[in-house]
């Protein structure tokens, strides 16, 4: 339980992290990335995690939210 509370918070760090020292395209794909690895401590923990549907679905809404700013720079990068 620690450890996995430890690493979920080193990730979220990172995120935030990312947003205020990259540039907008990296910054999405590292907090997209992250709530995935986020995601993936949660299904490893799930049977002993009450929350694990509600927090599930916070981080997929998140990593969703920004998949718009993610599609706009493949889009322009394709053209």
């Amino acid at each position: 339980g620690e450890a996995a509370r430890r690493i979920a918070a080193e990730q979220v760090d990172k995120a935030i992290a990312s947003i205020d020292g990259l540039a907008r395209a990296e910054a999405v794909h590292d907090v997209r990335k992250r709530c995935k690895k986020l995601r993936g401590l949660l299904r490893l923990v799930r049977a002993g995690f009450p929350a694990y549907a509600e927090e599930n679905a916070a981080f997929r809404d998140t990593a969703a939210l920004i998949s718009g700013a993610r599609d706009a720079k493949v889009m322009q990068d394709t053209c």
